[in-house]
């Protein structure tokens, strides 16, 4: 009889021990842990950057996320450190355009948080960056050279002969160039005219035949001026 209670004994020890295993590799069947996305760094606009053009475009880079998952961004931006205005959400891409100008010479600062599909969240850094002052018109002085237009196909070595001159005595000339079949760089298209500064980065041009136009600095140094001449152009001029 003693020999059939150890028996019975061992035998359940033996079915908890099995029951205990199960248990222990049922984990298999839990839930993965989601990950948050991987981890943001601003690239533009740089922290700390002065001079800044007032639409600028900003861009980041985010690691792949672990889970694969699918990533949105919301970007935000305000003169509150850290940003509290958010101005775009959801965004596929990794990059952002202002649709209206910021104000001059003020310190702004941004920031994005990248969200994926299963409630992960990851934020980056807080940047900050000074807009460009109000324009001086002895800065927008002299023959501009065009680089480039935004949008448009690398400019070719007679596309730069192109410039806008502004002289200080109120007057402006455009010229541009045109290479023809023979490869021979020709004159274009050439304006005169007028201009005024008349706001803190609009110039107002008055063409020779009495048509008048509007032109916007969205930034100038000494060797380089961001003109949108106000029809859906954006110039990046170098100065002689």
């Amino acid at each position: 009889m003693k020999a059939h209670q150890n028996y019975f004994k061992i035998l359940l020890l033996l079915l908890c021990a099995g029951f205990a295993l199960n248990s222990c590799s049922s984990g298999d069947d839990s839930p993965a842990i989601n990950q948050e996305p991987g981890a943001l760094t601003l690239i533009k606009v740089a922290d700390n950057d002065t001079n800044v053009a007032l639409q600028p475009i900003f861009s980041w880079n985010i690691a792949p996320d672990t889970n694969g998952d699918s990533v949105s961004h919301d970007f935000y931006l305000d003169t509150n450190n850290p940003p509290t205005t958010k101005l775009a959400a959801n965004l596929s891409e990794t990059s952002f355009m202002l649709q209206d100008s910021l104000d001059y010479d003020t310190t702004y600062f941004w920031k994005v948080i990248a969200k994926d599909n299963n409630g992960g969240i990851t934020e980056s850094s807080t940047y900050s960056f000074t807009t460009q002052a109000t324009v001086d018109p002895n800065l927008i002085l002299g023959k501009w050279f065009i680089d480039s237009a935004e949008g448009a196909p690398p400019f070719t070595n007679c596309d730069k002969q192109g410039y806008f001159e502004f002289l200080n005595n109120g007057t402006y000339t455009t010229k541009f160039f045109l290479e023809n079949d023979n490869g021979d760089c020709l004159p274009w298209t050439e304006t005169n005219g007028t201009y005024d500064l008349t706001g803190q980065n609009e110039i107002t041009t008055t063409r020779s035949d009495g048509n008048i136009y509007q032109q916007y600095v969205l930034s100038v140094t000494d060797t380089q001026m961001v003109l949108d001449t106000g029809n859906s152009s954006i110039y990046t001029l170098l100065k002689e």
